[in-house]
Protein backbone atom coordinates (compact mmCIF):
# COMPACT_ATOMS: atom_id res chain seq x y z
CA UNK A 1 0.00 0.00 0.00
CA UNK A 2 1.32 3.46 -1.07
CA UNK A 3 1.08 5.18 2.73
CA UNK A 4 2.97 2.40 3.80
CA UNK A 5 5.81 3.58 1.89
CA UNK A 6 8.37 6.62 2.03
CA UNK A 7 9.84 8.26 -1.15
CA UNK A 8 13.41 9.16 -1.51
CA UNK A 9 15.18 11.11 -4.43
CA UNK A 10 16.04 7.57 -5.93
CA UNK A 11 13.18 4.77 -4.88
CA UNK A 12 10.68 3.88 -2.57
CA UNK A 13 11.86 1.97 0.69
CA UNK A 14 9.78 0.42 3.19
CA UNK A 15 9.02 2.85 6.34
CA UNK A 16 10.62 0.92 8.85
CA UNK A 17 14.08 2.15 7.19
CA UNK A 18 15.30 5.42 8.18
CA UNK A 19 18.11 5.64 6.25
CA UNK A 20 19.18 3.91 2.70
CA UNK A 21 22.71 4.27 1.05
CA UNK A 22 23.00 4.36 -2.50
CA UNK A 23 25.28 2.22 -4.87
CA UNK A 24 28.10 5.15 -4.23
CA UNK A 25 27.66 4.77 -0.28
CA UNK A 26 26.40 7.95 0.01
CA UNK A 27 23.72 8.25 2.97
CA UNK A 28 19.92 9.13 1.96
CA UNK A 29 17.45 10.67 4.33
CA UNK A 30 13.70 8.90 3.36
CA UNK A 31 10.28 10.64 4.12
CA UNK A 32 7.13 9.29 5.28
CA UNK A 33 4.99 10.22 1.94
CA UNK A 34 0.96 9.46 1.68
CA UNK A 35 -1.36 7.92 -0.40
CA UNK A 36 -2.89 11.59 -0.46
CA UNK A 37 -0.12 13.59 -0.74
CA UNK A 38 0.75 11.90 -4.27
CA UNK A 39 -2.84 12.22 -5.74
CA UNK A 40 -3.14 15.66 -5.09
CA UNK A 41 0.31 16.61 -6.49
CA UNK A 42 -0.40 14.22 -9.13
CA UNK A 43 -3.64 15.95 -9.90
CA UNK A 44 -1.75 19.62 -9.74
CA UNK A 45 0.38 18.42 -12.57
CA UNK A 46 -2.05 16.74 -14.70
CA UNK A 47 -4.20 19.66 -14.74
CA UNK A 48 -0.90 22.16 -14.97
CA UNK A 49 -0.21 19.76 -18.24
CA UNK A 50 -3.74 19.64 -19.57
CA UNK A 51 -3.66 23.45 -19.32
CA UNK A 52 -0.46 24.11 -21.19
CA UNK A 53 -1.68 21.81 -23.85
CA UNK A 54 -4.48 24.30 -24.10
CA UNK A 55 -7.51 21.20 -23.90
CA UNK A 56 -10.26 21.17 -21.98
CA UNK A 57 -11.23 18.24 -19.81
CA UNK A 58 -13.88 17.04 -22.00
CA UNK A 59 -10.99 16.81 -24.37
CA UNK A 60 -8.50 15.27 -22.81
CA UNK A 61 -11.10 12.33 -21.96
CA UNK A 62 -12.43 12.05 -25.60
CA UNK A 63 -8.30 11.54 -26.35
CA UNK A 64 -7.86 8.62 -23.44
CA UNK A 65 -11.53 7.54 -24.13
CA UNK A 66 -12.65 8.25 -20.35
CA UNK A 67 -15.28 10.55 -18.88
CA UNK A 68 -14.87 14.41 -18.02
CA UNK A 69 -15.79 13.77 -14.48
CA UNK A 70 -12.87 10.52 -13.77
CA UNK A 71 -10.62 13.25 -15.23
CA UNK A 72 -12.01 16.20 -12.71
CA UNK A 73 -11.81 13.30 -10.07
CA UNK A 74 -8.04 12.68 -11.06
CA UNK A 75 -7.03 16.72 -11.16
CA UNK A 76 -8.87 17.01 -7.86
CA UNK A 77 -6.75 13.94 -6.27
CA UNK A 78 -9.40 12.08 -5.61
CA UNK A 79 -8.86 9.02 -7.77
CA UNK A 80 -5.95 6.84 -8.53
CA UNK A 81 -5.16 5.77 -12.10
CA UNK A 82 -4.29 2.79 -13.37
CA UNK A 83 -0.80 2.37 -15.47
CA UNK A 84 -2.50 2.19 -18.43
CA UNK A 85 -4.57 5.25 -17.73
CA UNK A 86 -1.61 7.00 -16.74
CA UNK A 87 0.46 6.15 -19.75
CA UNK A 88 -2.42 6.99 -22.15
CA UNK A 89 -3.11 10.54 -19.97
CA UNK A 90 1.08 10.98 -19.99
CA UNK A 91 0.79 10.43 -24.09
CA UNK A 92 -2.32 12.47 -24.83
CA UNK A 93 -0.54 15.27 -22.88
CA UNK A 94 2.63 14.91 -24.92
CA UNK A 95 4.36 14.41 -21.59
CA UNK A 96 6.65 11.49 -21.02
CA UNK A 97 5.17 9.00 -18.58
CA UNK A 98 8.43 9.01 -16.37
CA UNK A 99 8.79 12.41 -16.51
CA UNK A 100 5.37 12.88 -15.27
CA UNK A 101 6.60 10.07 -12.51
CA UNK A 102 9.82 12.51 -11.98
CA UNK A 103 7.97 15.20 -11.55
CA UNK A 104 5.52 14.03 -8.80
CA UNK A 105 8.35 12.29 -6.95
CA UNK A 106 10.37 15.78 -7.24
CA UNK A 107 7.03 17.93 -5.88
CA UNK A 108 6.43 15.33 -2.71
CA UNK A 109 9.99 15.00 -1.36
CA UNK A 110 10.71 17.20 1.34
CA UNK A 111 13.23 20.22 1.95
CA UNK A 112 16.04 19.35 4.89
Amino acid sequence: MLSDLVVTSITFQPMRSQRITDARNYSLRTYPLSTARVLSVFGELLQKARLRAGITQEELAAKVRLTREYISLLEHGKRTPTIHVFIRLARALGVSPSKLIDQVEKSTIRKT
